[in-house]
């Protein structure tokens, strides 16, 4: 019996326990002047002490809109209006779904109470539009090659150098953010049902055996 050796490992985690982002906070938010003291806001904390280019934005909004997104966007359409009618914030896009959770779940894990019209939409259905933002962010070639692909090329190009040993290097560490393991994830091809919590982390290990090369994900 033959075991396979481990040649490489690509690790890609999230950043860990961070205070809620202010400047993503709704108009009601009850918590818009909280000092978040003594770390501040949009902070990590001490528990655990992608830039999207405009052709990027271009073409997801023409497949939200447009394209074959707008069925994901008529499913959306409820709690968007309905979120927009407690913030007095308007809300028409996935993306500000994905802040509105961001807020929610950073306040909710920093301890503070959620004001109550919440508990209609958060967790659910709230999270499943999160993990379906995902999807819609990389449901065409081109938006997958824009959202991870120098990423993916540049894990190839590492593990190509390992087989043909123009590296030494056995450790690549990529932080990032949740959606940085979702895109990783869907582009694989990977079901991906459960947004990554804080320092969760993704593991892209290189294996050699009898001579041949194969990547295994953990």
């Amino acid at each position: 019996m033959t075991h396979s050796k481990l040649r490489q490992i690509h690790i890609i985690f999230r950043h860990g326990e961070k205070t809620p982002d202010n400047f993503l906070m709704f108009s009601t938010d009850p918590y818009k002047n909280e000092t978040f003291y003594p770390y501040g806001p949009s902070a990590l904390t001490n528990m655990f002490c992608a830039i999207l280019m405009e052709d990027y934005i271009k073409l997801y909004n023409e497949y939200c809109f447009n394209g074959n997104g707008k069925a994901a966007y008529k499913e959306a359409k409820p709690v968007l209006d309905y979120a927009e009618k407690h913030t007095n914030t308007t809300y028409n896009t996935f993306l500000q779904l994905f802040f509105l959770h961001a807020v929610l779940s950073a306040e909710e894990e920093y301890g503070l109470e959620l004001p109550k019209w919440t508990n209609e939409i958060y967790p659910y259905p709230l999270n499943n539009l999160v993990i379906k933002h995902f999807s819609t962010q990389l449901a065409t070639k081109e938006l997958k090659k824009m959202a991870v692909g120098r990423l993916m090329k540049k894990i190839l190009e590492d593990s190509v150098n390992i087989i043909e040993r123009n590296s030494s290097y056995k450790v690549h560490l990529y932080s990032g953010h949740d959606v940085t393991i979702a895109h990783v994830l869907i582009f694989l091809e990977i079901m991906y049902t459960s947004q990554a919590g804080w320092g969760a982390c993704l593991i892209l290990e290189q294996h050699e055996e009898n001579g041949s090369h194969f990547i295994e994900v953990a």
